[in-house]
Formats: C-alpha cells, sequence, structure tokens
C-alpha cells in the first residue's frame, strides 16, 4: 500500500462526513448514570426552592418587626413556654433582660450531677404566675423569631424577670449583651 492508499481512506471518511452533516458519532451516557445526573438536578432544584421559601419568609418576619409598631402593652391569662418565654393569647412574649434555661435543658449543680433545670424553670414560673393573675406585658421590642420583648408584672405587681433572677431561676442579662455568645458553661442541652 502506497501514499497514495492513506489518502484514498481519508478521502472516502471526508465524503461520509458531507453526507451524514457533518455528524461525528454520539457517545451516550448509560441510563443509570443519566438517571442518577437527573435526580441529582432534581434535588438541587428541591434544595433551592426550599432555600428561597424560607429566605422570603424570614424576610418577610424581619419587614414586619420593622415596619409594624409595637402595641403599647398586653393582658390575660399567661401559658408558660419555658423560664423566660410566655404566650398570652396566642402571641408569644420572651421577658426582656433575662436569660432562663430552655424547657429540655438540663444543667450541673454544686456537685456535678445533672438536673433538668429547664423543666424546674418553667414549672417555677408557672406557679408563681398563678399566685397572682392576669400577667401584664408592655412590650420593647421584637426578636429575631418575631416574639414581642417585654417586661411583664403579675397582677399584684410583682416583677416576673426580677422574681425569676432572685430565685436564681434565670440570668440577669442585660439588653446590649443579649446579642453577644452567651457564657452559660454550667446548661447543656439535654
Amino acid at each position: 500500500m502506497g501514499k497514495g492508499h492513506r489518502y484514498q481512506d481519508a478521502d472516502q471518511a471526508n465524503r461520509w462526513r458531507r453526507r451524514a452533516g457533518s455528524r461525528m458519532p454520539s457517545r451516550r451516557l448509560p441510563r443509570p448514570l443519566l438517571g442518577l445526573i437527573s435526580l441529582g438536578v432534581a434535588t438541587l432544584a428541591a434544595a433551592v426552592t426550599q432555600f428561597v421559601i424560607q429566605s422570603t419568609a424570614s424576610l418577610q418576619t424581619t419587614v414586619t418587626n420593622w415596619t409594624e409598631p409595637l402595641p403599647g402593652s398586653m393582658e390575660g391569662r399567661a401559658s408558660v413556654i419555658d423560664g423566660d418565654t410566655v404566650e398570652i393569647a396566642g402571641q408569644r412574649i420572651r421577658f426582656n433582660g433575662i436569660d432562663a434555661p430552655e424547657s429540655r435543658q438540663y444543667c450541673d449543680d454544686a456537685k456535678g450531677f445533672d438536673y433538668p433545670c429547664g423543666r424546674r424553670a418553667a414549672q417555677a414560673l408557672d406557679e408563681f404566675l398563678a399566685a397572682s393573675r392576669p400577667l401584664h406585658c408592655s412590650f420593647v421590642d421584637r426578636d429575631r423569631y418575631g416574639r414581642f420583648i417585654g417586661n411583664c408584672d403579675r397582677a399584684d405587681g410583682r416583677s416576673v424577670q426580677r422574681w425569676l433572677v432572685e430565685q436564681g431561676l434565670a440570668l440577669d442579662w442585660p439588653a446590649d449583651l443579649f446579642c453577644l455568645c452567651r457564657p452559660l458553661a454550667n446548661f447543656r442541652s439535654g
């Protein structure tokens, strides 16, 4: 075979490309791989959609918190959510200037034993509020969850926040420090 034969094969290949519309043979991915890629794209689309929906809801809450005026005050029978949060007429109210353990939180006592400090704080608060109803709260702000932040007093005029701190059920937490990292070494989730 000489030089001419090699060029003849090249001419034949060029003629074939022209007849086939300059199409090269396609390489297809196996069906299982295509299925996995499709599943990945669908999962990514769902995650992006979920993120957008949650971000929009959070943005709406933030805008509402900035634009809607605070009500002057609220009075009613309070249901205890945890040691620093109550609910009156479907509206959650977080006590201003204190921090108490969450309902499911455990603490270490002086001997290093665990006890359900969150549940105890909530129970003690419930008993304290039951002794003199209704609860009266005046609002100072909203938190990032849309809850009102307020100063609350029982019907007899006793400050709920002051009582919780005096009883050792909550920490006095100045408002300007509230957004910083909380040094609650003796609190842990349980």
